[in-house]
């Protein structure tokens, strides 16, 4: 089964009421987490290439709506990513978020960024730490 998520409305990332946001809307099927997504120019680095904190950010969203789904509200505790490719603007990206390992506080993810065509752009790697219950009542 396959469920589209979106949380906070106002969130850079997956919010569809930021004006100034990516508005990417995510899905969870089969223990992954995906998402497609174009990014215009106005997010670029250099001419044509989409920023690499923008990527990051990409990666790290995906990351954390992995750990959303199931239901556990958690923060990035450490992310590493690996640049493989320039990310171009205005072209068809494909995301894709999966939990690697979970326990009861810590849980670690990978999502990786390509073309539609599977060229690998980026993959990053995190952990996650649960949030203290009074952050998570805030957040959801």
């Amino acid at each position: 089964m396959e469920i589209e998520e979106n949380t906070y409305r106002l969130c850079f990332v997956c919010g569809m009421d930021n004006p100034r946001g990516l508005r990417v809307s995510y899905r969870h099927k089969d223990g992954e987490t995906s998402a497609k997504v174009i990014i215009e120019d106005a997010f670029a680095g250099y001419p044509g290439i989409v920023h690499g904190g923008i990527v990051t950010t990409l990666l790290d969203e995906t990351m954390a709506k992995t750990i959303e789904h199931l239901g556990i509200w958690a923060v990035t505790a450490s992310i590493e990513v690996s640049f493989r490719c320039p990310t171009p603007v205005n072209t068809p990206l494909v995301l894709l978020g999966r939990r690697v390992k979970g326990e009861t506080r810590l849980f670690r993810t990978e999502a990786t960024l390509c073309l539609e065509d599977g060229t690998v752009l980026a993959e990053a790697r995190a952990v996650f730490v649960k949030s203290p219950k009074p952050i998570a009542d805030k957040l959801g």
